[in-house]
């Protein structure tokens, strides 16, 4: 099993949001046959894109999308149905470039911002939230959702032994 798509948005020219991207990125078509020589070398290519931080880009591009006033890498605004939509045409992307069939990474790690997009509600409660709802549109088509787990973990507890970097909810 390899990841491919980048520890950060910009590294890949998706149809549905060319504007989220950065210099020299590969182009779906790169991208599907990266993903069939690793299956011919009996390698599961699982597309990792990023679903909540590492935005890089998008700062200068799509900042309407990010928590506002998160410094040069916010997480994405998570609670807001336009975001979930816009997550998701890249996700339809990746899926259809890489041909997925089993896996699909969705990082959610080092989000940065995560308090300024909250209000009222507990971290816990909007990360779960959407947690939820990616998974459940993911299993809806056939996918199992892999995930880096920074942000499920206790910071207190496992921030000097871990990158738990994220100070998680």
């Amino acid at each position: 099993m390899v990841f491919i798509g980048g520890a950060s948005l910009g590294k890949i020219r998706w149809p549905s949001h060319p504007e989220a991207v950065t210099g020299d990125a590969f182009t779906p078509a790169q991208i599907r046959e990266l993903a069939e020589l690793a299956r011919a070398n009996f390698i599961e290519p699982v597309p990792h894109i990023q679903g909540f931080g590492h935005t890089g880009p998008l700062v200068r591009t799509r900042p309407d999308l990010l928590a506002a006033k998160g410094g040069s890498q916010p997480c994405f605004d998570i609670t807001r149905k336009d975001v979930r939509a816009f997550i998701f045409d890249l996700y339809a992307d990746a899926i259809d470039a890489f041909q997925a069939k089993q896996y699909f990474h969705v990082g959610f790690d080092e989000a940065k911002g995560l308090s300024l997009i909250c209000g009222d509600r507990s971290h816990a409660e909007v990360v779960a939230e959407h947690i939820t709802e990616v998974n459940g549109w993911l299993n809806k088509r056939g996918l199992r959702m892999i995930m880096w787990a920074d942000m499920l973990l206790d910071h207190e507890t496992f921030g000097k032994s871990s990158a738990a970097n994220s100070m998680a909810p």
